[in-house]
C-alpha cells in the first residue's frame, strides 16, 4: 500500500507554505489558488482533477503530473499571475533529465508568470503566453483555436508533431529548437486562418538546436509527417 497524504476539498487557498510530500487531491477540486504570499509543493499522487487553476504564488510539482478537469474531461482555465510560477517535474530541472510526460488538459491557458516544465503533452483550446514558458520537449494533441505569443511573452520549446491551429499571433519571442510543421486545425486546405508575427517585437526562429521532425518522439521525414497527419 503507497503512503499518501489526502486533501479532500471544494476549494483549496494557499497563503501561506503547504508542503504537501506524496499528495493525492481525490475526488478533485473545484478551485485551487495559490496566493501572492502562498508556495505549494508535492509530489502528485495519480491525476490531479481540478476545475479552475490560479497561481499568484509557487506552485511545484516534484515530479511530471497530468492536470485535467473534475466536471469535465478538461479543467476550464490556468492562470498565472504576473508573479506567478509554476514548475513540474522540478528534481530535474538543472539536469534536464526527464522522468516522464507530464499532461495538461486545460481549455484556456493564460502564462503571465513563468511556466517550467519537462515533456508535456497538453490539450487545449487557447494558449495565451505573455510572461516566460520553458519545457522540454510538447506535444499540442487536438489542436488549438488560437496560440498568441504576447509582447512580453517567451516560449522556448522542442516541438513534437505539426502545430495545428486556427489563429497564431506572436507579438513576443518563440524558439522552437527543431524543425516544425504549422497548418490549420479546422480548415479543409489545412492552411492557418491568420499566422501573424507581429511588429516592433515579434521574432520566431525555428530549428535553433538543429533537431529533426518529431512525431510521437521519432524523427521523421517531412513527407512522413504529412502522410501521418491525413
Amino acid at each position: 500500500m503507497e503512503l499518501k497524504s489526502t486533501i479532500r476539498a471544494r476549494y483549496l487557498v494557499i497563503q501561506g507554505n503547504l508542503n504537501g510530500g506524496d499528495l493525492s487531491i481525490s475526488p478533485g477540486i473545484d478551485r485551487l489558488w495559490v496566493e501572492k504570499s502562498g508556495s505549494f509543493t508535492f509530489k502528485p499522487y495519480e491525476q490531479f482533477q481540478i476545475d479552475e487553476v490560479y497561481i499568484d504564488g509557487v506552485f511545484t510539482s516534484l515530479t511530471p503530473m497530468t492536470l485535467e478537469g473534475k466536471a469535465l474531461v478538461t479543467s476550464k482555465l490556468l492562470y498565472i499571475g504576473t508573479g506567478g510560477s509554476v514548475t513540474l517535474d522540478s528534481t530535474v530541472q538543472a539536469t534536464q533529465n526527464w522522468t516522464g510526460n507530464s499532461r495538461i488538459g486545460v481549455q484556456d491557458i493564460a502564462v503571465n508568470g513563468t511556466f517550467r516544465s519537462g515533456d508535456i503533452i497538453m490539450a487545449c483550446s487557447q494558449l495565451f503566453i505573455n510572461g516566460n514558458f520553458y519545457s522540454g520537449t510538447v506535444r499540442f494533441v487536438d489542436g488549438m483555436d488560437k496560440l498568441e505569443i504576447g509582447s512580453s511573452g517567451n516560449f522556448v520549446s522542442v516541438i513534437d508533431g505539426p502545430v495545428l491551429t486556427d489563429v497564431l499571433n506572436i507579438s513576443g519571442k518563440w524558439n522552437i529548437g527543431n524543425l516544425v510543421e504549422f497548418g490549420s486545425l479546422n480548415r479543409s486546405d489545412s492552411r492557418i486562418e491568420k499566422f501573424l508575427v507581429a511588429a516592433p517585437n515579434g521574432d520566431l526562429r525555428f530549428n535553433t538546436k538543429n533537431l529533426p521532425l518529431l512525431v510521437n518522439g521519432t524523427a521523421v521525414s517531412r513527407w512522413m509527417l504529412r502522410s501521418l497527419s491525413t
